[in-house]
């Protein structure tokens, strides 16, 4: 039944001046329509939602509905929404889905859908998308993705029977733009998939741990230092792999990255085939969306070398400083006519004077005469401006005439209009220090080149994050000038707002921490004065004044470089994977327990086997008997250095027992020391040549 809009809209004006709502007698009364016409009408009004009906007594009420028309909703919506009525006629589309058809609404409203910009818009697809439509009219739902080949898009799509404004039997037809999230999606997958390889081809301890404590996945490289394959240990509980006073350590820090959401880094020793080497550990908790964390992140890298090299300097290290433990360090101030106004007991000590004999001496009587033009020319900056603290190292003369060197740090001291009225000079003696660099001149050198070379930024805030002090290498860095320093610059200026939460997270943890729990290293993404950013590592130690932390320092270092390093490291390996697994001859990497490491998809077609089959193999178990012999003895050449590489042409026993030719190349695979750690074997399969004699 199609309903009259003149009777429709008198229904409709009789409710609206009789809001407390009238019964059907006495609408009849006011419209004079039959009854049997009245109540059919009601029905229809009551299934659109455009009158409302309610019960008293025994007699129905009817009003009008108070609820917003759903065409006026539809027509707000972001999807694309059109509704048809049964003969597939355009009842209402939305502005959304007007403009994708580029045709006004007005021109399709009452336009038979075949007859529209739709099948151009679907081309292909929209014979499929009318059968679908049809079955909508018929009582049957459908949804799915459609993608027009005319249009960079991909659309979900539901189409659902529905109840016209008018009670006519229709279907609406609702769209959904999801091609960012199909590209994101596919984005995900790539990305994971570059992960897998990457983290195959690490030499680093790659993990996931779950809220279970068990493996959620571990990198080849990690199972093998357990003596075991990856799906030996996924799956299971992590804790058995190590001694338990070990394992308790571990699930503390694993714990700790569950309830409090930070990554951590840490190091420790983990016994290693009886040896316990050092590794550096990096924990990242992997959120759940949910604001949960659903499992940690893991790598660990083999710091053993780097510990030994830093517990050798360490020894050095403390050498020099016991010849300090004694005493604090040297201070005095100084006016600006070069006269020391005051010493302590340290730097009396240095220089063997009395403090009565240092105060109304100047700076040059007690200077090596080599450094003094250089430490005037420091004081100078400071009182000028050009520079915010002088660090130098220098040589003072003792009350004896013999010279000592010690490193100085030199501030100025600011009356409250901001004049500089004096400066303060911390003074540490390095005689010994000296003389011990001696021995270690090639290795400083290079050292010290390199120092020279990185753009260092050294500053201190308070625990509020405004800078106390900032010297000229963060002005460079950050491309600040020193009056915006004067006007209250923090050091939240120069952290992206992206990584500010994370930093400022990590410091506030931090600062409640004893001194000793404090983070060494902070790596963010810094911002200059002009909005660029760029990726920075920061070294952090705390500002302790009277056993609290009252403030940060911090050294940082651009990583930019280094970034860009790691990015084209990461594209060449990326090369050599891709050149590995799709080369046209049969490659394979087997260590020095003659165990294959890794296969590529040639050699496992020819031998007849899966990669995951063959590397829980060695090559002896695929090479006739009949040539292991000489195999054994060409690769233990190769491995003693008696050979470079060698050739020859061999049989291999596939997997179903057939026999195949190979004409075999092998080279060995070294580390960074020159150590021969594996060997890359290359195959051509030669069977046929070998059968016609040829």
């Amino acid at each position: 039944m199609i309903l009259s809009r003149e009777i429709t809209a008198q229904i409709k004006d009789v409710l609206a001046k009789n809001p407390q709502g009238l019964n059907i007698t006495d609408i009849v009364r006011e419209i004079h329509i039959n009854r049997n016409t009245a109540g059919r009408y009601l029905d229809k009004l009551l299934i659109s939602g455009q009158v409302e009906m309610r019960h008293f007594g025994m007699a129905k009420i009817y009003a009008l509905a108070h609820r917003v028309p759903i065409s006026a909703v539809l027509s707000i919506s972001s999807e694309f929404i059109m509704q048809l009525d049964s003969s597939l006629r355009i009842v209402f589309v939305n502005e959304t889905f007007a403009h994708f058809l580029a045709t006004p609404a007005d021109d399709l409203i009452g336009k038979n859908i075949e007859y529209t910009p739709m099948v151009t818009a679907f081309d292909d697809l929209f014979a499929g998308f009318l059968e679908r439509v049809k079955e909508g009219l018929n009582g049957t739902e459908w949804s799915g993705e459609l993608a027009p080949a005319n249009h960079e898009i991909i659309f979900f799509c539901r189409i659902a029977p529905t109840a016209l404004d008018n009670g006519q039997k229709g279907v609406s037809v609702i769209l959904e733009d999801i091609t960012e999230k199909k590209r994101a999606d596919e984005l995900l997958r790539e990305s994971e998939e570059r992960y897998r390889v990457l983290a195959e081809a690490s030499s680093d301890l790659i993990f996931m741990i779950g809220r279970d404590n068990q493996v959620e996945y571990i990198n080849s490289y990690a199972a093998g230092i357990f003596g075991k394959i990856p799906g030996e240990i996924t799956g299971n509980g992590w804790a058995h792999l190590f001694p338990p006073e070990l394992a308790h350590r571990q699930e503390k820090i694993l714990e700790q990255a569950f309830i409090t959401g930070i990554p951590s880094h840490s190091e420790g020793p983990i016994p290693v085939n009886g040896e316990m080497r050092w590794f550096d550990h990096v924990l990242v908790p992997i959120p759940d969306g949910l604001g949960g964390i659903r499992s940690v992140f893991g790598v660990s890298r083999d710091i053993t070398r780097r510990k030994q090299a830093e517990d050798a300097l360490m020894e050095s290290e403390q050498r020099f400083r016991r010849t300090f433990e004694d005493g604090p360090l040297g201070m005095t101030i100084i006016d600006p006519e070069h006269r020391f106004t005051l010493v302590n007991r340290r730097f009396c000590d240095m220089l063997s004077y009395t403090a009565e004999e240092l105060l109304g001496k100047s700076l040059e009587d007690v200077t090596h005469p080599e450094d003094i033009s250089q430490a005037l020319e420091n004081l100078h900056k400071l009182y000028t401006g050009n520079i915010s603290l002088a660090h130098d190292e220098k040589r003072y003369l003792r009350k004896d005439g013999t010279a000592i060197w010690v490193s100085i740090t030199v501030t100025p001291i600011r009356d409250r209009e901001n004049r500089v009225t004096s400066t303060i000079s911390i003074v540490e003696d390095i005689t010994i220090r000296k003389a011990a660099e001696t021995h270690l001149v090639e290795s400083e050198r290079k050292f010290r080149e390199l120092a020279d070379l990185l753009p260092q930024s050294v500053w201190e805030c308070d625990l509020s994050g405004h800078l106390i002090f900032a010297n000229r290498g963060s002005f460079a860095m950050y491309r600040y000038i020193p009056a915006d320093f004067e006007r209250g610059l923090s050091i939240g200026q120069m952290i992206s707002p992206a990584d500010q939460p994370m930093v400022s997270a990590l410091v506030a943890q931090s600062v409640s921490n004893p001194p000793d729990q404090f983070p060494t290293t902070i790596e963010y993404s810094a911002i200059r004065s002009d909005g660029s950013t760029f990726p920075i590592k920061v070294y952090v130690t705390p500002v302790i004044n009277n056993a609290a932390i009252t403030g940060i320092r911090g050294i940082g270092i651009d990583m930019t470089e280094q970034k860009l390093t790691s990015e084209a490291l990461l594209e060449s390996e990326d090369r050599f994977r891709r050149i590995f697994e799709d080369g046209p001859l049969g490659m394979a990497i087997v260590g020095k327990d003659y165990r294959f490491v890794m296969v590529n998809r040639m050699f496992c077609e020819m031998m007849g086997y899966t990669a995951g089959e063959l590397l829980t193999r060695t090559f002896a178990d695929i090479t006739h008997p009949e040539h292991l012999d000489q195999d054994m003895v060409e690769v233990k050449k190769l491995y003693s250095g008696g050979i470079a590489r060698y050739r020859t042409e061999k049989r291999y026993v596939r997997k179903d027992g057939s026999e195949i030719w190979g004409s075999l190349t092998v080279c060995p695979l070294r580390d960074r020391e020159g150590r021969i750690i594996s060997t890359l074997a290359l195959v051509e399969d030669i069977t046929e040549r070998k059968q016609s004699g040829k």
